[in-house]
């Protein structure tokens, strides 16, 4: 099981945010789409996030789901990182438990 990309945003330069935003930075789960073929996907996004747009994250999963097990998860007055985490742990071990993947769970 992998996080996402939550630091990799610290004491970024501004130029590099732009190219971020316009989806040409390095950063960009688009690019990724390639390797990420037949896998159980879950995405949770917070309505409240103001670091990345919900928009975003339902474009993405409206991309990969055509070959790939993907569930979307809209954690309704929930926001980005320690938030959104706290209010979807729940949301993440009942999924972990569902695509049965107890070992992740009691490894961690």
């Amino acid at each position: 099981m992998v996080r996402g990309f939550e630091n990799a945003f610290r004491n970024i330069k501004k130029e590099d945010w732009d190219k971020y935003l316009l989806g040409e930075g390095e950063a960009n789960p688009i690019k990724f789409v390639k390797k990420i073929i037949g896998k159980k996907i879950l995405l949770i996004h917070g309505d409240e996030d103001k670091s990345i747009s919900l928009i975003r994250t339902k474009e993405y999963s409206e991309k990969i789901k055509d070959r790939n097990d993907v569930e979307l998860k809209i954690i309704p007055r929930v926001g980005h990182g320690k938030s959104l985490r706290k209010a979807s742990s729940e949301i993440i071990l009942n999924w972990l438990k569902k695509n049965k993947f107890e070992n992740e769970i009691n490894n961690n």
